[in-house]
């Protein structure tokens, strides 16, 4: 039997995305206020209200300069700027639809993005510009359909230029089947096994998806402000990558739905994050696993005062338990409880979250590594590789049917088809388990677990032991083919010169099974190759290995 979600049900509202963001009453707040504020410098904030004008300023703007209609795709390849939610809303509101493209891409990965994706109009940065020129020209598409979110520069437009048009307002979607068959967003997979698919969200998705993580994790703090003026309010800082779900949920959406003042960082540094905690006495942050490592291992940390923070959120890959817990010893030394970690769980092929804890919830049972409980509005099946329901706490692949699961991958029916089933079950990908008690266990991707000898390794988890060695910085683990099997191979970066591969396989050897030993060897390198949202991008290890098998690497003894 399905696994249904133990939260109380919510009825989804049958509404557009912006309707929902700028016009629902369930939580007021006080829209003339400073909603998102650039943590460089406070001075340059948005209001919910004045954020509002800006969409349909340039919602109109798009359809008068660059003859956008609906349906049409509007890419923007920016860094994070305090100008990117009103990028995201005013590409709705001209009917468009909106994909946001990772800033670092290369000319090869982003002429993907704009070939796959169709779009006509692209807004880019000063950061992105060289690349963005590059395949416009390729793509044939024109300067006029290209906008510079900080600002004109030469023959080239800004943001500004679209803001010259009075604000002309959405067209409401209020029936049922407008809202679940009108897509608002293209948010592109990370693309860790091959080149990234868009996936495509509808306004129902997007809307519910928001509905569903509000209600467990904003509720009871919203409700209790409503009540009582003096409650302290939260203060969220925002670094996670807003071309992502994580960023575009976590902190535009849901932020600019429940009113949370939010801190943009908009130059991602590890340093920059720290002083913008301190300096704006931030108290939510959403981390990706690389973040939590530096929180819990880099001596920057001790320079700053973070004793505001309070709840630390871990998504996009499974958190071991000791860097988990290394994270609150290092924030909160006196043990008071004061800072608690907690991890969620989701795709974007499910929107954004799937699972996760309420705000005043983590997982002390097991050492923070649960991802919490199922979303309202989340079923769920485990099963194992015959596609057969597994017995309770027996690890098997996740499947989900939920009101925000994913249309579909643009224009890939085939993709589609092998993705979600007839009967809307989407096949997640993730081997995972559920307790007990409802909790849900991450074990790792199912693409990315190595057979050895019969017995399923999960990669998260030798890179959770790697890192509980003092002298590992970073690691990431691959299966590579050897003497006609699977093997784990290390690849480590070192906090300390003294490290050496045989200490490393010493260390695995000593706290893991037999079987999971680096019998593929150790290699060192100077980063582990990540994507933007913090995955460990194991396929340029397999081409690595692959290409020079042998290159700067010292294999264990079998």
């Amino acid at each position: 039997m399905p696994i249904q979600s133990p939260r109380p049900r919510i009825n989804f509202p049958t509404v557009d995305l912006l309707t929902w963001v700028f016009e629902d009453e369930t939580y007021p707040y006080d829209r003339s206020k400073p909603l998102f504020v650039s943590a460089a410098n406070p001075k340059k904030f948005l209001t919910a209200n004045g954020l509002r004008e800006l969409t349909l300023n340039i919602g109109h703007g798009l359809q008068e300069l660059a003859g956008v209609k609906a349906g049409d795709v509007v890419l923007c390849a920016s860094p994070n700027h305090l100008l990117y939610p009103a990028v995201l809303y005013g590409t709705i509101a001209a009917g468009a639809i909106f994909t946001g493209a990772n800033p670092t891409y290369g000319e090869y990965e982003l002429l993907h993005q704009l070939r796959d994706s169709g779009a006509k109009v692209i807004f880019a940065s000063s950061a992105t510009l060289q690349v963005v020129l590059a395949c416009a020209t390729k793509l044939s598409i024109p300067k006029e359909h290209i906008f510079l979110i900080d600002g004109s520069r030469g023959d080239l437009r800004g943001i500004e230029d679209l803001l010259d048009f009075e604000g002309r307002d959405w067209r409401k979607l209020t029936k049922f089947r407008e809202v679940t068959t009108t897509t608002a967003a293209l948010a592109y997979s990370s693309g860790t096994t091959g080149l990234s698919k868009g996936c495509e969200l509808t306004h129902w998705n997007m809307v519910s998806e928001s509905a569903s993580f509000i209600s467990v994790r904003d509720k009871p703090h919203l409700e209790r402000r409503k009540r009582d003026k003096s409650h302290p309010p939260r203060v969220y800082l925002a670094f996670l990558p807003f071309f992502h779900v994580a960023g575009m949920f976590g902190a535009v959406i849901n932020n600019t739905r429940s009113g949370h003042l939010t801190h943009i960082v908009e130059d991602f540094t590890f340093p920059t994050i720290l002083d913008a905690i301190q300096r704006n006495r931030v108290t939510d942050i959403h981390i990706v696993p690389p973040i939590a490592v530096l929180l819990a291992k880099s001596p920057l940390v001790k320079n700053h005062d973070l004793t505001s923070l309070r709840c630390i959120g871990s998504a996009a890959a499974p958190l071991g338990s000791e860097v988990a817990l290394a994270v609150e010893r290092v924030l909160d030394p006196d043990g008071s409880g004061k800072v608690r970690v907690s991890q969620a769980w989701g795709l974007s092929e499910a929107a954004c979250v799937a699972t996760l804890f309420d705000y005043d919830d983590w997982d002390e049972e097991t050492g923070r590594l649960a991802v919490g409980q199922l979303m309202p509005g989340v079923e769920a099946m485990i099963v194992d590789e015959d596609e057969k329901e597994v017995q309770q706490g027996e690890p098997g692949e996740i499947w989900l049917r939920a009101p925000f699961v994913f249309k579909g991958y643009w224009k890939n029916e085939k993709a589609t088809r092998d993705t979600i089933t007839p009967d809307g079950w989407l096949k997640t990908g993730d081997i995972g388990r559920m307790d007990h008690r409802g909790m849900f266990f991450i074990v790792d991707r199912k693409k990315e677990m190595i057979k050895v000898k019969g017995f399923q390794v999960a990669p998260a988890e030798l890179e959770a032991t790697l890192l509980l060695n003092p002298g590992v910085a970073d690691a990431a683990v691959i299966g590579v083919p050897r003497y006609g099997g699977e093997h784990p191979r290390a690849y480590v970066v070192r906090s300390s010169p003294e490290v050496t591969a045989a200490s490393i396989e010493a260390w695995v050897a000593k706290h893991l099974a037999s079987y999971k030993r680096l019998t593929g060897g150790v290699e060192f390198l100077d980063s582990i190759p990540k994507s933007a949202s913090g995955k460990i991008l194991r396929k340029f290890l397999r081409d690595r290995a692959a290409k020079a098998p042998s290159e700067g690497l010292i294999v264990a003894r079998l």
